[in-house]
């Protein structure tokens, strides 16, 4: 009985995707992958960069020229914020950019293993691994 109602509601949220939040997504992943797999590579959320470059560029706006000069009525507050804003993006993007690195690298090394896996001579191997690395996914 719990069964059907579960395929039940599967399918019901399968016909609704659509309405699902990022909330709604986010704990359907930790419902199949478990909360400590969640953890190993946080999703990138561009928008996170893109608000703070936007603050970046309306401070540069209230204390740069466009050519690159200061403006005469900045104060060195705003021309402290501007550097404080620039920083923290510099930061924000390379810890970013240090996540995508560590993923690329995460996916060369499972390429390498998948390539040399296949040129085993023992076929009855490599399915054992394929079947250990599926239980793992």
């Amino acid at each position: 009985m719990i069964e059907k109602q579960l395929t039940a509601d599967i399918r019901h949220l399968e016909t609704n995707k659509h309405l699902l939040t990022k909330e709604h997504l986010y704990s359907l992943s930790i419902l199949v992958q478990g909360e400590d797999d969640m953890d190993l590579f946080e999703k990138f959320d561009p928008s996170e960069l893109d608000n703070l470059f936007a603050l970046v560029k309306t401070l540069q706006r209230k204390v740069v020229t466009d050519t690159g000069n200061l403006l005469t009525n900045a104060s060195t507050r705003d021309l402290s914020s501007l550097i404080g804003g620039i920083t923290s993006l510099l930061r924000a993007f390379s810890a970013q950019q240090a996540k995508v690195d560590e993923a690329k690298e995460l996916g060369d090394l499972k390429q390498a293993v998948l390539a040399a896996i296949e040129s085993l001579d023992n076929p009855a191997a490599a399915e054992i691994f394929y079947e250990t690395l599926e239980s793992y996914a």
